[in-house]
């Protein structure tokens, strides 16, 4: 059986891919409704040393209640329009991502959310007061780091995966 061209594991450039990921604030989410109907939306976001993405978001946002009843949503951090040097290549990485929210009474929910207005400047201060606003971590359990034409990686979460490629997909 052919390999899966995605599984080009030996070769991600993992230290690229980190290094893609820090040039950007916001990312876009997809998530699934409960009709199964998919929603794109964006979200600023700060991520730590193990690649998991944190986000700040209103309950009443739809995509916040979709991440909240499936667990499951997928980003994308794109290259943008104006830098990028052929529209149909646009560098990027996608990963579909476990969902886990931290309550306000987690130990993590603080420091989180001072690294929050730390990135994303004081707005945070009257957000963190709204009751309805969420801290959600996204916790990558597949990657996908497209550099260009013919420039594609794949990564799923697995143990035979190098130490840094684990970080990279939360495993």
């Amino acid at each position: 059986m052919p390999q899966d061209p995605r599984d080009n594991v030996n070769s991600i450039p993992v230290d690229e891919v980190i290094g893609f990921i820090h040039h950007f604030k916001s990312l876009t989410l997809a998530t699934i409704d409960p009709n199964g109907f998919p929603i794109a939306s964006y979200t600023p976001f700060i991520n730590d040393d193990l690649n998991v993405f944190y986000v700040f978001v209103s309950g009443l946002a739809q995509h916040t209640n979709n991440m909240l009843k499936t667990k499951q949503a997928s980003i994308m951090i794109l290259e943008d329009e104006g830098s990028t040097k052929q529209i149909y290549a646009r560098q990027r990485m996608l990963a579909r991502c476990d969902v886990v929210e931290i309550p306000r009474d987690d130990e993590r929910w603080e420091e989180l959310l001072g690294f929050l207005r730390a990135a994303h400047g004081p707005i945070l201060d009257t957000l963190r007061e709204l009751s309805d606003f969420h801290l959600i971590a996204l916790q990558p359990s597949e990657v996908t780091y497209i550099k260009g034409f013919g420039k594609a990686y794949h990564a799923v979460r697995a143990e035979h995966f190098p130490a840094k490629l684990q970080q990279l997909v939360g495993g």
